[in-house]
């Protein structure tokens, strides 16, 4: 039993690492990274770094991502069959899955787009609402709310699960 228990801490792990390692990484590159190679391209021409930071940046986010749906497949499979959870953590599991797979299409998207739009300060001609929008619609900006909502969501199933526990 302890074995098993250990396996289950080690998958827990490693599917939050995978988390963590694509979200966080997403909201580094968007608030660190990103601005500050967008300002050093207009002085020194940055471009090259900016493609290899990018290119490496896809391939660990396409290593967490299968870390991410095989670890989370297993934890899924074993909570399912070792509680019986509830009609709720059923429907916050397929929200939180789809969830995911709308990150996945967005990121394999940002994989495929060859010319990458600036989500810079806001342009002069451009309402300030406006600009707001044009942020909220960049793909790395999706990635980063949509994958808070996820860690949310994984916080509510822990809920969920801990109380289904609790009960007769």
């Amino acid at each position: 039993m302890i074995t098993l228990d250990l396996l289950r801490v080690a998958l827990r792990w490693v599917h939050l690492t995978a988390a963590v390692v694509w979200i966080g990484g997403t909201f580094f590159y968007l608030l660190a990274l990103r601005p500050s190679v967008d300002a050093a391209e207009k002085t020194a021409g940055w471009s090259k770094l900016r493609q290899g930071v990018e290119q490496r940046f896809h391939e660990i986010v396409q290593v967490c991502i299968w870390t991410f749906f095989i670890s989370g497949g297993i934890l899924t499979y074993d909570r399912l069959t070792s509680v019986n959870p509830g009609l709720d953590y059923i429907v916050v599991l397929v929200l939180k899955v789809l969830l995911v797979i709308w990150m996945v299409y967005i990121s394999s998207g940002l994989r495929r787009s060859s010319a990458r739009k600036p989500i810079g300060g806001p342009r002069q001609d451009v309402p300030a609402a406006q600009s707001v929008l044009r942020r909220l619609r960049s793909p790395v900006v999706q990635v980063a709310i949509i994958g808070s909502v996820v860690l949310l969501l994984a916080d509510v199933l822990k809920v969920i699960a801990e109380n289904a526990l609790r009960s007769p």
